[in-house]
């Protein structure tokens, strides 16, 4: 199976030396009216004397802070996380956005396994069943072909949907392409008007590329068209469908237990229908003479390396969702007025289809020992914590699947120092979790055998785990 991995918060702090300082720019925002906060900074005698204090910057509906879990830095520390958090407002929690849905099931031999294609079935009742008149719906199902089983339709009438929900078929093979092509073909240049988006659900292995699939789970994103995948039992490939899933903008899930997909359904048409950023992305410059050494959680289809940094594709980002970026970077003293990074967030207001942009310039202090401890910030200590043990067990346990349990081993020792390290700075009680999730995965490891059904859920279970820290 190839690997790829996610790449991946925050709260931040901001010394008057250390600020992070806002430049919002949304469409009509003169840059006259912005305020410029690198007036205030003082002199970098005093950087170190400086209390730090929480700042934020607002756009539209997302706020984003970034920030170093140390404000200030002294000579020989000067290895910190950044820590960038995208918070999307709480919104209308009473309404909900009505959506376009295309629901693409694998209806393969193999979904009559286990009773898949009967909770499949049930589950796309209970979908149905939670849409109204102000909806619109579409069934596309597929083996080793695809057809539209229910064409784009106002849901007025259940009882047909639910007959051509019953009537679905199972067959030979499994080409995802063609399911998720025609899936896309129902909501792309839809005028209903609506949150477009296609969930596909699948429980099999296809020859589709990788790249191929992912590019077409993109490529339709400017119009607003989003892409989830949830993955019905063990044996599918769990990497293509993370990959559809990232490069699509929506959620990416595992469904072991076939009766979990009713309430991952309802938690995706939620989700569809409270979408208050579209297309989200974080860009991280760092200054001149700073060392980006690490992005945890987002890299191949949600992120990548840039001319002076990284970029980290968040896709849609919902009422009330957190998603957080950690990366670790190393800052030389003598950095010009302390500069370490912009961060620069982007989106498109989905009800506006307005694009809007916010900046945030990231600066530190020098100072001794005892200043740079007395600026420590827990709550970025925590997010740090939690990246460095979720992309641990990914890697870790992606050297183990290959057959190399030594380079697996390596791996999570590696951050089981690193966790310990942060434990020193910022409590133990920051690195508890993180490190016993680690240290069991290690145990684990020693007692599961290559290929068996523990052993696909160990590395389903790890590849959440990279993901969850980062929603």
């Amino acid at each position: 199976m190839k690997r790829w991995q996610v790449l991946s918060f925050l709260s931040i702090t901001a010394v008057v030396a250390a600020v992070v300082v806002p430049n919002l720019r949304g469409p009509g925002v003169s840059p006259d009216s912005r305020t410029d906060r690198n007036n205030a900074l003082p002199e970098r005698s005093t950087w170190s004397q400086v209390t730090p204090t929480p700042d934020a910057a607002t756009s539209g509906a997302l706020s984003i802070r970034a920030g170093l879990d140390r404000s200030v830095l002294s000579a020989d520390d000067s290895e910190r996380y950044l820590v960038v958090e995208v918070t999307a407002d709480e919104g209308d929690t009473e309404a909900r956005t009505p959506v376009d849905l295309s629901l693409v099931v694998d209806v393969s031999g193999s979904m009559g396994g286990a009773n898949k294609i009967d909770y499949a079935y049930k589950a796309a009742r209970e979908l149905v069943a939670q849409l109204d008149e102000r909806d619109r719906f579409s069934l596309v199902t597929f083996d080793d072909t695809a057809q539209v089983a229910i064409a784009p339709t106002a849901v007025t009438e259940r009882a047909p949907l639910y007959h051509a929900i019953d009537g679905m078929f199972r067959g030979g093979g499994t080409d995802i392409y063609s399911g998720l092509s025609v899936g896309l073909q129902q909501v792309v240049g839809s005028e209903h008007g609506g949150a477009r988006r296609v969930v596909l659900l699948s429980d099999g292995q296809d020859s589709s590329s990788l790249d191929g699939l992912a590019g077409l789970a993109g490529a339709n994103l400017e119009q607003g068209v989003t892409v989830s995948a949830l993955g019905v039992g063990l044996d599918f490939d769990a990497d293509k469908l993370m990959a559809i899933a990232a490069a699509g903008g929506g959620k990416y899930h595992y469904v072991s237990d076939s009766s979990m997909l009713v309430a991952l359904f309802q938690d995706e048409l939620s989700r569809a229908g409270s979408v208050a950023a579209r297309g989200a992305r974080v860009n991280i410059d760092v200054a001149e003479g700073v060392e980006l050494l690490e992005v945890y959680g987002y890299d191949g289809y949600s992120g990548g390396a840039t001319g002076d940094g990284w970029s980290a594709f968040l896709g849609d980002v919902y009422q009330g969702q957190t998603r957080k970026i950690v990366a670790r970077v190393r800052v030389p003293e003598g950095t010009p007025d302390g500069a370490v990074a912009t961060v620069k967030a982007t989106y498109v207001n989905p009800e506006q289809e307005q694009a809007r942009e916010a900046d945030l310039s990231v600066r530190a202090a020098w100072g001794d020992r005892a200043a740079a401890a007395a600026s420590t910030d827990r709550s970025l200590g925590l997010h740090a914590a939690r990246a460095v043990a979720g992309v641990a067990m990914k890697q870790s346990t992606a050297w183990w699947t290959s057959g190399d349990v030594e380079k697996a081993r390596a791996a999570a020792r590696a951050r089981v120092t690193e966790l310990s390290t942060l434990g020193d700075l910022f409590g133990d009680d920051i690195v508890q979790k993180p490190l016993a999730n680690l240290e069991a995965l290690m145990a684990q490891q020693d007692t599961v055998a290559h290929g068996s059904r523990d052993a696909l859920e160990m590395d389903l279970r790890s590849q959440l785990e990279a993901l969850g820290y980062m929603e």
